[in-house]
């Protein structure tokens, strides 16, 4: 094997091609929707837990009813 053949392989051959490049972009694109779907089903999971948890007496801070989230809560009861 001659050494322009040796290098002219590693040179071409640096980035990857049109088809690895599809790949790994559709991988990516799957990845961010799935973590997507997987954060949103978990505060659906939560919100729903929350309703059926609830008693005859239910303690919320001013405005919840208007905008319900799950990072809303009484600290230290107060």
């Amino acid at each position: 094997m001659s050494r322009d053949r040796a290098t002219s392989f590693t040179d071409s051959d640096s980035r990857p091609g049109g088809a690895a490049r599809l790949l790994l972009r559709s991988l990516a694109t799957l990845a961010v929707l799935m973590v997507g779907l997987g954060d949103g089903s978990h505060n659906s999971m939560v919100r729903n837990a929350i309703k059926l948890g609830e008693g005859h007496i239910t303690i919320q801070p001013r405005g919840y009813l208007d905008a319900p989230a799950n990072h809303k809560y009484l600290a230290n009861g107060s």
